[in-house]
């Protein structure tokens, strides 16, 4: 038996996996693109955290200074690639409130699975 770390439904053996650091992963199409998205996430911030190092806007192309990091994945953006957005956050004991983030585009574009 397992419990996913995304809906947090229990789930057998034949209907989830077991990921790295212990990861618990039921087989719902949703939940599974979550994970499948995670790597990927974490594969872009590490190809685009040298650009930050020299002092380059993380952006794809983008060799203007740094200005503004994005509150989502940590790296620093020129001003043209964050954007002030409305995100809704669910509280740790409970709750939910909608605050205003930077986002990148990066992470502008995870929004439609993860928020």
């Amino acid at each position: 038996m397992g419990e996913c770390v995304y809906c947090g439904e229990t789930f057998c053996g034949e209907h989830g996996t077991r990921g790295e650091d212990y990861y618990e992963i039921c087989s719902r199409e949703r939940c599974e693109a979550k994970y499948a998205d995670l790597s990927a996430h974490q594969d872009w911030v590490r190809r685009h955290h040298h650009d930050n190092l020299a002092g380059y806007c993380a952006a794809d192309g983008c060799e203007e200074p740094t200005d503004i990091p994005c509150e989502r994945c940590g790296l620093r953006f020129c001003q043209p690639h964050v954007k002030v957005m409305s995100v809704r956050v669910v509280e740790l004991l409970g709750g939910e409130s909608v605050r205003s983030q930077l986002l990148c585009p990066h992470c502008q574009a995870r929004r439609k699975l993860w928020d």
